[in-house]
């Protein structure tokens, strides 16, 4: 078989009606030698690719996908008549209990309970905004919890039932069919 350079291909394949038969530049016929040779050749290759993908497959098992859908109202973080952009933390959850059992002003300040796996994840929504995400998270994450950052005037209190009640949800781990929906108002986290 000819290059476009004009050199001769190394190794032609012909397909006969019998099967493949492989031949050399010169156009003789390889033995059964060269054939054993060539699918060892193949099978050490194919050993070597599967061993080089393996540590990509733990990593993927060792992460999950979870995703959340925010819908904000126009009257968002109102302060003074005026909606405003609304901060929210997302935390990984294990477990939600000490997540659900800590004061809201210690979560504001930056303390992590137990069963938090990482870090929270912040992000700004602003007034009558749709937004999806999709965050890769610890293997072990059951739940995700939810924190939002209203501004309240200063002599305004926190809601009376209970501390924290409606600016922090939790809400489980999915991605898909089932992601989660939350609707954003004016004061408070609301489940859909």
């Amino acid at each position: 078989m000819a290059a476009e350079d004009g050199c001769v291909a190394d190794v032609t394949e012909v397909r006969m009606s019998g099967g493949v038969r492989l031949l050399t530049a010169r156009g003789r016929q390889t033995r059964g030698a060269s054939f054993f040779w060539i699918a060892r050749i193949g099978a050490f290759v194919l050993i070597a690719v599967s061993l080089l993908l393996s540590p990509g497959c733990a990593l993927r098992e060792s992460v999950r996908r979870v995703c959340v859908d925010f819908e904000a109202s126009e009257d968002l973080n109102a302060y003074d008549g005026r909606p405003q952009a609304l901060t929210l933390f997302v935390y990984a959850l294990s477990d939600a209990k000490a997540f659900e059992a800590v004061d809201f002003s210690e979560l504001m300040a930056g303390h992590l309970p137990e069963g938090v796996l990482e870090p929270p994840v912040a992000m700004t929504i602003q007034p009558e905004m749709k937004l999806r995400i999709e965050e890769i998270v610890p293997r072990a994450t059951r739940s995700v919890g939810i924190v939002a950052d209203y501004d309240r005037a200063p002599a305004s209190a926190l809601p009376e039932d209970g501390e924290g009640a409606g600016l922090r949800v939790v809400i489980p781990a999915r991605c898909g069919f089932f992601t989660p929906s939350l609707k954003l108002s004016e004061t408070q986290i609301e489940g859909s």
